[in-house]
């Protein structure tokens, strides 16, 4: 079923459609091929190339952003952390000032030796300071700040009392200072 047509022979392919053979003598050369947008199955490939490229740059910028805001996350954290062990460490101290303080106010007491009396003067010494540094530390947190503000008029009450104890011990005496009782009000004796 073949025809000459030109020095080209005419073929029928499966289908039945011609199609056009080279030339006798060109056979084995080859046009530049165009694409085929005949052919459904190529452009389904190159469009699940291309969606798969889309789809894992897309994954990749999701990656990055969920990384930088977990790392941001983290510095929050970090911070929060430190502030916390900050305010901790400033109220333990001004916990031991005060104990220190009840310690050698207790001792003196007792004995009535002025020796006694070096951690209480130390205490009363640092405790302002104390104080000073916890209110500076809360003072970015309102919530932190209001319990800060409502526990240095305990520690100063606290610190009067034991200073009044300890003037009771040294101007009346033993039985005085052990009369005292905690619900009495503290003298105008200023700690401070």
């Amino acid at each position: 079923m073949t025809a000459p047509l030109g020095g080209s022979e005419l073929l029928k392919n499966a289908n039945g459609r011609p199609r056009t053979l080279a030339p006798r003598g060109m056979e084995h050369t080859r046009r530049p091929s165009s694409p085929d947008t005949s052919n459904p199955q190529g452009l389904n490939a190159e469009w699940k190339v291309r969606a798969g490229f889309a789809l894992a740059v897309v994954c990749l910028l999701s990656i990055g952003v969920i990384s930088y805001l977990d790392v941001s996350r983290l510095d929050q954290v970090e911070e929060s952390s430190r502030y916390t062990a900050e305010t901790i460490s400033t109220l333990r101290l001004v916990l031991s000032h005060v104990t220190d303080a009840e310690t050698a106010q207790r001792g003196y007491a007792m004995v009535g030796d002025e020796t006694y009396l070096a951690p209480y003067y130390e205490a009363r010494r640092d405790i302002e300071g104390d104080l000073d540094a916890l209110y500076k530390s809360v003072s970015r947190y309102p919530e932190q700040q209001r319990r800060a503000e409502v526990l240095g008029p305990l520690v100063r009450e606290r610190m009067a009392r034991l200073a009044y104890v300890v003037e009771l011990r040294r101007n009346k005496g033993f039985a005085a200072a052990q009369d005292f009782r905690p619900t009495t009000p503290p003298s105008t004796v200023s700690w401070g």
